[in-house]
């Protein structure tokens, strides 16, 4: 019973060969399949193009930066930048820079120019022009020059520390301000320099 040889026709070998090898080709061809897909499905995220990195760049503003600095030139910062980035892009203060006059944390606007004055300067202003967005560092509010401080009167175009310590002095001896023209009893500041902050400030 056993050892016993099955004897099958050459024919009948022949067809169960040929059924084997077909099925081995089908599921060979749909692995293959199963791998292009896997390859088309993950096909990894190209880089971005020049123009769409430029597009995720913040915003730049120019401000015109002089005085004592090693290279007085306009600057192109990201916004929301302070004068000491400002300054840092213009190489840096020099010697005779009087840092302690400038507020370094201030914050710029585009088109603004600020002049770092040096230790022998006797007029501080270091803010020259507000640029584009007006007065009190671009926030589009006007100064009162009743209720200002010393360091916010300083930031006026062309006033500077000592200015803005005789306005306070004034409006303190005076009661305050009834107008804004006013302001030119101030010794040190007339009519020129009035048409210069007028735009900037409020009672």
């Amino acid at each position: 019973m056993f050892g016993r040889v099955v004897y099958m026709p050459p024919a009948l070998v022949a067809t169960v060969v040929l059924i084997i090898i077909l099925a081995l080709a089908i599921i060979g061809y749909n692995l293959s399949e199963n791998d292009r897909d896997a390859i088309t499905n993950h096909t990894p995220t190209p880089p971005l193009t020049q123009s769409e990195i430029q597009v995720t760049d913040p915003p730049l503003i120019s401000v015109h930066v002089i005085g004592c600095v090693k290279e007085k030139k306009v600057v192109k910062i990201p916004v929301g930048s302070t004068v000491e980035d400002a300054v840092v892009a213009a190489g840096g203060f020099t010697e005779e820079a009087d840092t302690d006059a400038v507020n370094l944390a201030y914050r710029l606007s585009d088109g603004m120019q600020i002049r770092i004055p040096s230790i022998d300067d006797e007029d501080k202003t270091w803010i020259v022009s507000h640029g584009d967005n007006g007065g009190n560092g671009g926030n589009n509010e006007k100064i009162s020059i009743n209720k200002a401080s010393v360091a916010e009167l300083a930031t006026l175009p062309g006033i500077g520390q000592t200015l803005a310590l005789r306005i306070v002095d004034y409006r303190e001896k005076n009661g305050g301000f009834k107008t804004l023209e006013e302001i030119m009893n101030v010794p040190g500041i007339k009519e020129a320099k009035f048409e210069s902050i007028k735009d900037y400030i409020t009672l």
